[in-house]
């Protein structure tokens, strides 16, 4: 047997829909309005996109662009200035040379000293550097600030010595070589000099004074230099291991320390990233020749370098000290142990180079802008030395001015087209997202519109969505959802015909089960009287019609009056008030509707005899009383009725009205509930069938005006 218990309601779908509910409600019942639909944002997420997307690759594009070609501008200055240091030096000391060969005084060349013929015009060498592209302006000055070389295209004279705002390379050169050694000795991160407290720190350690740690102390060279602060003026004291110290002024005063102190941090990080380059391209040469060798030992051999070098780059400190140290001299014998001539060859010419380059100067490359016209320079300083067999001694400096007219004009050229490109770009972009919403946003709006005239109670809706994705497949799912709302209406249609239409409701909401509850009903029987005479004088067809024309217009009054009718048998009509719902005026609302039964009757019978038709009379009765409604049957077929004595007696009624040639005959019980609603007349006590005791029974005459105005119909 099948289990009958009724299962709980699922809590989930009862917290969802109540807040469904309270969302529907404070919109008023209506759907949610539609303020940013989905085609919108579809076309502002893809144009957004392209545009963030165009705006990555620009800024990537230009600052790339503009780093390689600032670089490559920093290079061939470098290059320029290095060798016009060296022309000079050399040309200023064979001049001096010959001159002390040809005077009669002999001249002891000291730089110290005024040359008394200065300046001096070695105008070769600087128009083979004004020959240089973007050559602004260039000089060379002795370590006391005194020109005596310089060169500039028209329109660029520089006073001298050395501009406001740019530092000397024998002022950078030591700073730089002691912030270097702390942050090596301290194993900073490179990454970290950034950090503008780190940087104070850095600055605060720098030792001044006579006393004080020299700044530059190399193993090679049997020199000290401090740097000193002589009435708020810098000096740098150079102090060899025998003879005098020499104080070099650097033009400076103790405020631009913390300015030249981080001009000298940006150099070394500079510098780090250009060596963590050098020592890239190194390991990656150097495992170029590991695949190309033969020999399992010099495989292992090259491996170990260029690891080796990779620790150096992954220790993210200042490595130059340790390379010159003592490193590249050992990797420089692991190499020279490779069997394979070849290989060893171009591994030992690989590593030389970044010996070469970790000992070498570098030349120092600031910032700086014409005040004039605002234009950008790159300001690059590079010793001139004198270099004998143990040491380089330093005789002056060079100061070249490059533009960077030619990086800006290129730049500017790229951003045009790139620029133009963008816009090209959105343009292409937002014409296909356009098109794209509208193909993806249409099918939807159709779905859309067909929900809405399904939820008004529309079902003969189809979405044809031939598109093979999701929107397809859900509107599939809608058109199926459809095929079964529709089969589910004709099942509600069918039901409501076969019962009522508050049976029906409580029959498709689950709540209807096997079983019965006691209720207090008023039950209304009427039937035709003669039917079987009238059946005989007729045809079946006219019969039915008849019949169907008859329970219709009664059916409707049952309804109206909120009753619900149980069933037809035959030409008997049963309704019921008060199951499976009760309105509260059940009574009078049964007995309102017989009254009504009873005009329309007559009005029936007027249009028929008006056709030559015969007419039909009924009678009517009722009975009000506690029953049992029962939902009745198997499990697979139910039938919602009522059943007891009170039931049993309101049948009873109806067929008496043909012993006192009534129309509406009501019980006692029944007159209790309406008593002051209609005019009645009492017929008689009786005996019916299955009733020991005798009842009252009485004849509804009309409704008094409290029973018309009692609201029974519905609204």
């Amino acid at each position: 047997m099948p289990d009958s218990t009724p299962q709980a309601p699922n809590q989930t779908y009862i917290r969802q829909r109540e807040r469904w509910m309270a969302l529907r409600s404070k919109r008023g019942g209506h759907p949610p309005r539609v303020r940013l639909g989905l085609r919108k944002k579809l076309f502002f997420l893809i144009v957004a996109l392209i545009s963030g997307l165009l705006a990555v690759v620009y800024t990537m594009t230009l600052t790339d662009e503009e780093r390689v070609l600032r670089r490559e501008l920093k290079i061939r200055g470098g290059t320029v200035a290095r060798n016009l240091a060296d022309s000079i030096y050399n040309s200023y000391a064979n001049l001096v040379q010959d001159r002390m060969a040809k005077a009669d005084d002999p001249f002891v060349f000291n730089p110290d000293e005024p040359s008394g013929f200065e300046p001096l015009a070695f105008s070769d060498a600087m128009k083979k550097a004004s020959e240089q592209q973007d050559f602004v302006a260039g000089y060379a000055v002795d370590p006391y600030n005194r020109a005596f070389v310089h060169s500039a295209r028209k329109g660029y004279l520089y006073p001298l010595p050395t501009p406001k705002g740019i530092f000397d390379f024998k002022a950078i050169y030591p700073v730089k070589l002691a912030l270097m050694s702390r942050i090596e000795r301290e194993s900073i991160p490179v990454a970290t000099i950034s950090d503008p407290a780190l940087r104070i720190r850095l600055t605060g350690a720098l030792p001044l004074g006579t006393n004080a740690e020299p700044l530059v102390e190399p193993a090679g060279e049997k020199i000290q230099i401090r740097l000193l602060a002589i009435s708020n003026n810098l000096f740098l004291e150079s102090r060899p291991a025998a003879g005098a110290s020499r104080q070099i002024p650097i033009n400076l005063t103790l405020s631009n320390l913390p300015a030249l102190a981080s001009l000298a941090l940006d150099i070394l990080r500079e510098e780090y990233e250009e060596s963590v380059l050098l020592l890239m391209n190194t390991a990656n040469e150097l495992r170029r020749i590991r695949r190309q060798t033969a020999a399992m030992a010099d495989k292992d051999r090259l491996s170990s370098v260029f690891t080796g070098l990779e620790t150096l780059i992954e220790r993210g400190t200042l490595f130059r000290n340790a390379l010159a140290g003592g490193l590249i001299s050992g990797y420089s014998n692991t190499i020279s142990e490779i069997s394979d001539g070849l290989a060893r060859t171009n591994a030992l010419r690989i590593l030389t180079q970044v010996a070469t380059a970790e000992r070498r100067f570098e030349p120092f490359v600031q910032f700086y802008r014409q005040t004039a016209n605002g234009e950008p320079l790159l300001y690059i300083n590079y010793p001139m030395s004198e270099t004998d067999k143990y040491f380089s001694t330093y005789r002056g400096e060079v100061h070249l001015l490059l533009s960077q007219t030619g990086i800006t004009y290129t730049i500017n050229y790229a951003k045009e087209k790139l620029q133009l490109a963008a816009l090209l770009a959105i343009v292409a972009g937002t014409f296909f997202t356009l098109v794209m919403a509208f193909f993806i946003t249409s099918p939807i709006k159709k779905l859309m519109g067909a929900m809405r005239r399904v939820g008004v109670g529309d079902l003969e809706q189809i979405v044809l969505v031939r598109v093979r994705d999701e929107i397809g497949v859900l509107s599939e799912h809608f058109n199926e959802m459809t095929e079964g709302l529709r089969e589910k209406e004709k099942i509600r249609s069918a039901m409501n015909k076969a019962v009522s239409k508050e049976i029906a409701e409580v029959m498709l909401s689950g709540e209807l089960k096997l079983g019965g509850d006691k209720k207090m009903v008023t039950v209304l029987f009427s039937d035709i009287r003669g039917f079987t005479t009238i059946s005989e004088a007729h045809t079946p067809e006219e019969v039915v019609e008849l019949l169907n024309e008859y329970l219709t217009l009664m059916t409707n009054i049952v309804e109206k009056h909120r009753g619900n009718v149980d069933k037809f048998v035959g030409d008997e009509i049963m309704a019921l008030w008060g199951a499976p719902k009760s309105y509260g005026n059940d009574a009078i609302a049964a007995v309102k509707a017989a009254l009504e039964m009873m005009e329309v009757l007559d009005r029936f019978n007027a249009e028929r005899r008006a056709k030559n038709l015969i007419g039909i009379d009924i009678g009517i009765g009722l009975n009000t009383g506690d029953v049992i409604a029962a939902n009745m049957g198997s499990e697979n077929r139910m039938n919602y009725t009522v059943i007891g004595d009170n039931v049993n007696l309101g049948a009873r009624l109806e067929g008496t009205n043909k012993m006192y040639g009534t129309h509406i005959i009501i019980s006692e019980n029944t007159l209790r509930e309406v008593r002051d609603y209609i005019y009645y007349r009492e017929l008689d006590l009786i005996r019916v069938k299955g009733k020991n005791e005798p009842v009252s029974i009485f004849e509804v005459v009309a409704l008094t005006p409290a029973g018309e105005a009692v609201q029974t119909t519905r609204e």
